[in-house]
């Protein structure tokens, strides 16, 4: 004889438990210290609900997919019945169901909390309280809880499939899994753990956030247009130096000698490779404006350029903070 404890239908009088044992493994999925799925509370009949003659066929359904093994379509079922029967004072039970059919799948963790769930919807003051209690207490045993710490608030994934939020605690099956944090706004993270059944393991994850410019920071740009106009700078100090000898020379052609006109030389030389650096410089930053982030906010980024006179030499000065 099939004895498969689905309270709805028992609690509410309104199908009877299919009498026929199905060709399949009863005792899949169910720890071996709980005995509570095998035989649970019937609990008191209650009178007819309205929601009850919407939700009766799916119950109906349920129970013969559960009977056969085919937990995950009693799952859809259940979960049907469970929306249908909203405000009903016994509709903890349809989860009761739910969850039995994920410990049947060996799917602990989700049972685990759709038991907690029924337990806190109206179990806990039932009659099927002590089944519940026996549930939750057998599955504790055979989960692991993560204790996940993370430096913002993460959606956890746990082999693909979300689990719950962080900081903070979620219930997984021991063994081996993929746990994976994500938040918006940053790089998610995968760490591949295995964990003991019955234990707490602390878990620890620090996220980077995603750069979300589309080009570079508005710094190089500036850097550019300053090194540019202190490369003009130095070109005219420069030209004007080579000038200011070159007219010396002239003016007193009997004092001048060959060292002079090659120090003219070398200044109008020297003169004409900044006004070149000046115009390359110059034309790098006309691209960088294209290519410049100027939605990005400041940061803090300074460039000082200047340049002086002193005597017959030039004196530059470039200072930057990035």
């Amino acid at each position: 004889m099939l004895r498969v404890g689905l309270v709805l239908s028992m609690s509410l009088g309104a199908f009877p438990v299919m009498a026929q044992s199905p060709p399949c493994d009863e005792s899949a999925g169910e720890p071996e210290e709980s005995s509570a799925q095998a035989s649970v509370s019937t609990g008191a009949r209650t009178s007819e609900h309205p929601a009850m003659q919407k939700a009766r066929l799916h119950i109906d359904l349920g129970e013969q997919l559960f009977a056969e093994c085919n937990y995950e379509a009693a799952i859809g079922e259940f979960t049907r019945a469970y929306e249908l029967l909203d405000g009903h004072p016994q509709r903890y039970q349809a989860l009761f169901n739910i969850a039995l059919c994920e410990q049947k799948l060996f799917r602990y963790a989700r049972a685990f909390g759709t038991f907690t769930r029924a337990w806190d919807e109206g179990g806990n003051s039932s009659v099927d309280a002590s089944a519940l209690r026996e549930s939750i207490a057998a599955l504790r045993q055979v989960l692991v809880v993560l204790e996940i710490s993370s430096n913002t608030q993460v959606q956890v994934w746990v082999d693909d499939l979300l689990v719950g939020q962080a900081p903070g605690a979620v219930t997984i099956e021991g063994g081996r899994h993929t746990v994976e944090v994500r938040a918006r706004g940053f790089e998610p993270v995968k760490r591949e753990l295995r964990v003991a059944a019955g234990s707490r393991y602390p878990v620890d994850f620090t996220l980077t956030p995603i750069d979300t410019s589309d080009g570079i920071a508005p710094a190089w740009f500036w850097t550019g247009i300053a090194t540019s106009v202190a490369a003009t700078g130095v070109g005219v100090t420069l030209g004007v130096l080579a000038r200011r000898k070159h007219d010396d020379a002239a003016s007193e052609p009997l004092l001048a000698d060959r060292n002079d006109q090659r120090e003219i030389d070398n200044l109008a030389l020297s003169a004409d490779i900044a006004f070149g650096a000046a115009g390359i410089l110059a034309l790098t930053s006309g691209v960088l404006y294209f290519i410049t982030d100027w939605g990005s906010e400041p940061d803090g980024s300074q460039l000082t350029v200047g340049f002086a006179l002193d005597g017959d030499r030039t004196v530059g000065m470039l200072h930057g903070a990035f």
